[in-house]
């Protein structure tokens, strides 16, 4: 009885404590003095590492002062910590602290990034475009630092800003999809809202299609043209909108980068550039989960594609497409003292066997995988190589989930069973070129039929 008592006196404190935390935390902008938090690093002064992400071999250091004594706690789930850190050279630099959080997977990804650019800046094409990328800096396997972008605004909030202004809701085709009503036979409603995932592809495609109908997709091309100050601008933004998103897609494509949803793909709002964050999910494991598997290459929605302007698909963004997977392959016709890209991937991918990240323990083995069941890291690399090659069997069989097939099966059209290309029989027929590479991934990533079959948080039918 006096142990139960005390456990009850306890946990009155806690709760108590707890209530009072999360009193201080609630709302955007909350802030915490870090004085009361952390006083020796409120009065460290001149430290002997330089800022994460300011390192160059070409350039003196820049070494960290101090760090501000305001922290700044976000509102999204795992309270990130928004620091300032002032540098030798004048400048300050705001940074995320984020726990409970591996973000040494994070930060290969940025290197994968990193090299992808020194073989885009030496193409044949002085349009090639460059992946973005930002500083990740783990600090051990549950925490670190990353680059904080400033200037950049998510897919989401720049889409709920315009339909805020527009007065249309963010929502929308959200709730039509989830309140659809169920008819009779007769086409009369029941009073009953259809279960969406219980529903068969083509009911899925149907009810997608008249959801996206609601509304234009242009959100984000008067988006950009909002941000333009005049005609020029404009264009000069739509441009580099083009080609930042066909470098960024082809390199996602390669490192397998899944979860793009709205708030993991952001827009400078100066130069319209493409920036992926969060680049945990990546080596295809979002393909390959029990639950919500992915069923695109990477996000190419509507919105995004008439952000492109009156040519679409039909203009400097494939070309750009192509442009960029041809130097990743090695067939832009650039010759120099390194060796192809290839091979340089394959080499910065091996140090991750050293790594022993959970990530790179998981089973990829999945449908298009040619046959071959790969596990780790080694899988991993086996799977970069294929593509390439020109030789990646996912993404040239279809969709990758077979319930998309049943529109075939049950003697339906094309369509209905989803955009194939086909891989023919012969390891030389097998390797496809760059333009078609480049042609499958497209169609795939725009398929009704694929999009469809998204979780609905992914906003697929923006």
């Amino acid at each position: 009885a006096e142990g139960a008592a005390a456990m009850g006196r306890a946990w009155e404190v806690y709760s108590g404590v707890f209530r009072r935390i999360k009193g201080d935390l609630r709302g955007a902008g909350a802030r915490v003095d870090l004085e009361t938090v952390s006083p020796q690093l409120a009065h460290a002064r001149d430290f002997e590492v330089v800022v994460p992400g300011t390192y160059t071999s070409r350039s003196s250091l820049v070494q960290l002062v101090l760090v501000a004594s305001s922290v700044e706690v976000l509102k999204s789930k795992q309270r990130p910590r928004k620091l300032k850190l002032l540098g030798s050279d004048g400048v300050e630099r705001h940074f995320l602290l984020k726990g409970l959080e591996d973000l040494r997977l994070d930060e290969r990804i940025v290197q994968c990034f990193s090299l992808m650019n020194l073989y885009l800046a030496r193409g044949s094409s002085a349009a090639t475009p460059l992946v973005g990328h930002y500083a990740v800096t783990p600090l051990g396997p549950e925490g670190g630092l990353v680059q904080w972008a400033e200037g950049h605004g998510t897919l989401q909030a720049l889409i709920q800003e315009h339909r805020a202004a527009a007065g249309v809701a963010l929502d929308l085709e959200k709730r039509m999809i989830w309140s659809a009503p169920v008819k009779d036979e007769h086409g009369r409603q029941t009073g009953k809202t259809l279960d969406f995932e219980s529903l068969s592809t083509t009911q899925k495609v149907e009810l997608f299609e008249s959801a996206r109908a609601a509304t234009s997709g242009d959100d984000l091309a008067l988006v950009l043209w909002r941000l333009s100050p005049n005609a020029e601008g404009w264009i000069h933004r739509r441009e580099n909108y083009s080609r930042s998103l066909a470098a960024s897609s082809m390199a996602g494509y390669v490192v397998g980068l899944g979860d793009r949803h709205p708030s993991n793909l952001m827009v400078d709002r100066t130069s319209a550039a493409v920036l992926h964050v969060d680049l945990g999910d990546c080596f295809e494991s979002a393909l390959t989960r029990p639950k919500f598997a992915e069923t695109v290459p990477f996000r190419l929605t509507r919105c995004m594609v008439n952000a492109l302007g009156s040519f679409r698909l039909h203009g400097p963004f494939t070309l750009s497409c192509e442009r960029a997977l041809a130097a990743l392959r090695g067939d832009d016709g650039a010759r120099g003292q390194d060796p192809p890209f290839p091979a340089a991937m394959e080499a910065l991918l091996e140090a991750s066997l050293f790594d022993h990240l959970p990530a790179l323990e998981q089973e990829i083995e999945g449908p298009g995988s040619c046959g071959s069941g790969s596990r780790g890291a080694r899988g991993i690399i086996r799977r970069v190589a294929e593509k390439l090659r020109g030789e990646d069997g996912r993404w040239r069989q279809g969709p990758s989930n077979p319930a998309a097939g049943e529109g075939a099966k049950a003697g339906g059209t094309e369509a209905e069973a989803g955009v194939r290309c086909e891989a023919q029989g012969s390891v030389s027929q097998r390797v496809q070129s760059v333009r078609g590479q480049v042609d499958c991934l497209l169609r795939e990533a725009q398929a009704p039929e694929n999009l469809s079959r998204m979780f609905v948080g992914w906003c697929a039918f923006w």
